[in-house]
């Protein structure tokens, strides 16, 4: 119940045994936490489907009883006997794919705010600073060596951040100046693969843009970003605890368990699900096809 309700945002009190989770504001992205919540927490495997009915706690704890434990592989050590140099997950490899057949598409999540109070630009900076050098992947950049594309993590990296006044200029320059930076390309074996943008409308008004590859972050990463710089700028001298695993742990772990006989039957079942010639979706749309 306390997993449950940590992932809910709810008191533990107000989860009943036959209350339906649904009912609790359960949804697909809690779901998916709540999964790697209890796999990481119980060691038992749960099947994202049986999540996502949205059971009673009751019926959740009978689907865990009726599944084996997770095998999960020994947490490799932590990232200061991590070389700085490894693999790349399989989602960032399908993505890393998809920038070398086309390298000028934009994967760029982006998160945009507008503040209204007067901004301490150093005290910003020095907040974001304290962010990037929190959160590898933040540091991290993409080469290629020996054929294989491996993840860089960098030691001493300054944030980009550039702030740029545009008082008394027309509103829709301020949009043009945001909508270049969000679909500013990056490079991905020069970095940095994060940066901000700070841009002052008013004595008192901001606009804050906080851009980055999706092969770095994604728009969950963004808010727990945005949440911690936040803090740090209130009170510089706050302290943060240590992030649960980082990037290059998970990657570790991902390849672990699919090399294991539990990666084997996964394998299995999506081989044989995906088996065959793909289907043709014909379904309207307003110009021809193309053909990539």
């Amino acid at each position: 119940r306390s997993h449950l309700a940590a992932v809910l945002r709810v008191e533990p009190g107000r989860i009943g045994l036959d209350q339906p989770l649904l009912g609790l504001g359960l949804d697909s992205i809690m779901a998916i936490e709540l999964k790697a919540a209890v796999e990481a927490r119980l060691g038992i495997a749960v099947p994202i489907a049986a999540l996502l009915t949205g059971p009673s706690l009751a019926e959740l704890a009978a689907t865990l009883v009726d599944h084996a434990p997770l095998e999960l592989p020994q947490k490799p050590a932590a990232e200061a006997e991590q070389p700085n140099a490894f693999p790349l997950s399989y989602g960032q490899l399908a993505m890393w794919f998809q920038h070398r057949v086309a390298p000028d598409s934009v994967f760029n999540p982006v998160y945009a705010a507008r503040l209204r109070a007067p901004l301490d630009v150093s005290a910003l900076r020095a907040a974001f600073q304290r962010v990037l050098d929190r959160h590898p992947a933040l540091r991290t950049s993409f080469a290629l060596r020996d054929g294989e594309p491996l993840q860089l993590v960098h030691e001493d990296v300054a944030v980009s951040l550039r702030h740029e006044s545009a008082h008394g200029l027309p509103a829709d320059e301020a949009e043009r100046r945001l909508n270049a930076f969000a679909a500013q390309p990056f490079d991905l074996e020069a970095g940095p693969l994060f940066r901000v943008y700070v841009l002052s409308v008013g004595p008192e008004e901001h606009l804050l843009a906080m851009a980055s590859h999706h092969l770095v972050t994604d728009l969950w990463s963004q808010a727990i970003i945005i949440s911690e710089v936040g803090r740090l700028y209130a009170a510089p001298g706050a302290t943060l605890g240590r992030p649960g695993m980082h990037y290059a742990e998970h990657v570790l772990r991902q390849r672990e368990l699919l090399d294991s006989p539990a990666g084997g039957e996964l394998w299995g079942y999506w081989s044989r699900q995906l088996a065959g010639e793909l289907p043709l979706l014909n379904l309207p749309t307003a110009r021809r096809r193309p053909p990539v």
